[in-house]
């Protein structure tokens, strides 16, 4: 039996003084950053400003915990509002569990035994493993677990999954899912435990708290319990941004790659879009797909009605297609993308079809 935190900030004591604590894999995001740096201080320092773009969170609001980085730069880093933090922590301190872990339920799930045999090269960037592992989530109803390597995993809700997976299957053919009955949370090794454990830093566990800590413990409580409500409240609009930041990224990808076949390793796309550019002489005003694909995002960001599909790149047009609820949504972004586009460059709207519940179209941006 396992110890867990339910998706409502619940505590589920299932064993006598459990050292680790599962929590909602929701609630914590798993991502991969390039951070620049020599030292440990410096690229610690740098860490969080790296993160910045993919974060849908002020700084101040999150608590980042690097998992594990490379000798290339490439950091793993889980993400957890602090807000959440708290409200789990004065959960513990009621039940005097302050040196219990905190760990996401998707590090239950029990990875490939060949992942540790086919590391090498220090290389710690398991994302690039094809073969993946799912379960279903025993703390998040209706919902699955995945781990795609030893750092890499998440949850999904049973609804998207098939969307989901469709689109990664579409952009890596070779990408193996295996589905199991269940975790198996005993088989997880200590030793990867302590190093996904969420109470790193300042939320790491104390041997004694101060007298002062205690007088403020029922006042910190009811404040992270108002916040959790808070964020309760605006969790699914925030899941659907992060699901929608996530697909941006990997369509990005893809049309960079299409773009310039011969780039090995993607650490910054702008950068190094730019510098092709520059290489091939091209000037900056130059149609460049990728920075039209970050003058758009935003506002797609912004528009939760609306959702992306395909993307092309032909004879210098970019055509990225849309699905709205209205017309008069896809006209507000129209309006927000031609406001933002650089001279000599225009964008325009056809609609494909229209029906009470839906329309279709496809925005097109190229030049005058």
């Amino acid at each position: 039996m396992m110890s867990y935190f339910d998706v409502n900030g619940q505590l589920h004591l299932n064993e006598p003084a459990p050292k680790v604590i599962w929590v909602p894999s929701r609630w914590v995001s798993i991502l991969q950053v390039f951070v620049p740096g020599k030292s440990r201080s410096q690229w610690q320092e740098a860490l969080p400003y790296a993160l910045e773009e993919q974060l849908a969170q002020p700084l101040e609001e999150v608590h980042l915990i690097a998992l594990e980085r490379d000798k290339q730069g490439l950091t793993q880093v889980a993400v957890v509002a602090r807000a959440q933090m708290q409200a789990w922590l004065a959960e513990l301190e009621k039940q005097g569990l302050t040196q219990a872990w905190l760990v996401a339920e998707c590090f239950a799930l029990a990875t490939q035994a060949k992942q540790a045999d086919d590391k090498t090269d220090n290389n710690t960037d398991n994302s690039t493993d094809n073969n993946w592992i799912s379960a279903p989530s025993m703390i998040e109803a209706d919902s699955l677990l995945l781990r795609s390597g030893e750092l890499r995993g998440a949850s999904m809700a049973n609804g998207v999954w098939a969307n989901w997976f469709a689109l990664v299957k579409a952009q890596q053919p070779d990408i193996k899912i295996e589905q199991v009955r269940q975790i198996t949370p005993a088989d997880t090794p200590l030793s990867l435990l302590r190093k996904v454990n969420l109470r790193q830093g300042e939320f790491s566990p104390q041997a004694k708290s101060s007298a002062a800590s205690r007088a403020w413990r029922w006042p910190a409580g009811l404040a992270a319990i108002w916040l959790l409500l808070v964020g309760v409240q605006t969790h699914w609009q925030t899941e659907q941004t992060l699901q929608q930041a996530q697909a941006y990224q990997q369509q990005t990808e893809t049309l960079f790659r299409q773009l310039f076949p011969q780039t090995q390793r993607i650490v910054n796309i702008q950068v190094q879009t730019q510098s092709f550019l520059n290489q091939s002489g091209q000037s900056a005003a130059s149609l460049a797909p990728v920075e039209l694909l970050s003058l758009i995002e935003p506002h797609l960001l912004a528009q939760n009605a609306i959702k992306p599909g395909r993307m092309d790149w032909q004879n210098q047009r970019f055509s990225l297609q849309l699905i709205g609820r209205t017309t008069e949504q896809l006209d507000q972004l129209l309006a927000k993308v031609k406001a933002d586009l650089p001279v000599g460059l225009n964008a325009r709207l056809q609609i494909q079809s229209l029906t009470g519940s839906a329309v279709e179209g496809v925005l097109h941006v190229d030049a005058n």
